[in-house]
């Protein structure tokens, strides 16, 4: 079998086909023996190909921004053109000015903003105790008044100035407000109404429980040397008279109160420690 039987295009009958077979095969012999054959001049070896990247924004530099601008360094500088901006505008800025602004004021208004001055709290000088100061200091201490001293359960007056009336009825309980008080030095008589109760014998026991009440209150003033306390009392006698008498008296002297253990004491006790005792013979019936 011959070249041309192989390739039908070759053998057909028509000669525009035949040509048109022709040109194919011819094309595609070109192209097989251009993929076999090596190109002159051409380097088999595997080449790197470095692509280096030129940004427009590094070209297009002017001549006022082609060295950076130091922003610390101009800071003056800046807080005039910035000062100029707000009192004025920016129609008042030379180009230099606009260019610092522009250049260090975007995001940075906080490191140029206007100075703030800080008021200062005023201090408290405390000047040193010289001698004279402290001698006077020392005369007040010693010309105060005094103050009164408190026990417990005890209040003790300062006995300052005079002792009278008022000041004695500021003792009494409120129960004892209405008893009849005169006052000679130290010296306090305490003259009350003896209170009702269910015999003789209680009456009694009431009038030395008040009077002990009354010692209790009017010694702790220390200006009281001595007290005593009357309790009256209401008699009906043969005709049926009503008169008013003395039912009981105690008195005692502050050296006598200060021997008392009063936490202790008993009450039927009384006629034996006081001082001064009468009682009338009402009582002992």
């Amino acid at each position: 079998m011959g070249f041309k039987e192989k390739l039908p295009l070759l053998k057909s009958s028509h000669k525009s086909i035949r040509l048109s077979g022709y040109l194919l095969y011819i094309f595609l012999v070109i192209t097989v023996l251009g993929a076999i054959l090596p190109s002159p001049g051409v380097d088999d070896s595997p080449t790197t190909t470095t692509t280096t990247t030129v940004s427009t924004q590094d070209l297009d530099i002017s001549t006022s921004t082609k060295q950076e601008i130091d922003c610390r360094a101009v800071k003056d500088e800046l807080d005039r053109a910035r000062t100029i901006y707000w009192q004025n505008g920016a129609t008042h800025l030379t180009p230099r000015q606009k260019e610092l602004i522009d250049h260090c004021g975007t995001g940075r208004e906080r490191d140029y903003a206007v100075p703030t001055v800080k008021k200062e709290e005023p201090k408290t000088t405390i000047a040193q105790s010289t001698p004279a100061a402290k001698a006077e200091e020392e005369n007040i201490k010693t010309t105060s008044a005094p103050v009164a001293t408190i026990t417990p359960n005890t209040q003790v007056r300062d006995g300052s100035g005079v002792l009278d009336v008022a000041s004695v009825k500021d003792l009494l309980s409120n129960t004892e407000k209405a008893a009849e008080v005169r006052v000679n030095r130290g010296n306090v008589a305490i003259t009350r109404e003896m209170r009702d109760n269910l015999n003789n014998d209680w009456m009694l026991r009431g009038a030395k429980i008040h009077s002990i009440d009354i010692f209790k209150s009017l010694f702790k003033d220390t200006r009281v040397d001595k007290v005593t306390v009357t309790s009256t009392i209401s008699l009906i006698d043969e005709y049926g008279q009503t008169s008013t008498t003395t039912g009981t008296v105690y008195t005692m002297t502050r050296a006598t109160y200060q021997q008392i253990n009063w936490d202790r004491f008993i009450n039927d006790n009384l006629d034996k420690v006081a001082d001064g005792v009468y009682i009338h013979p009402v009582f002992s019936k």
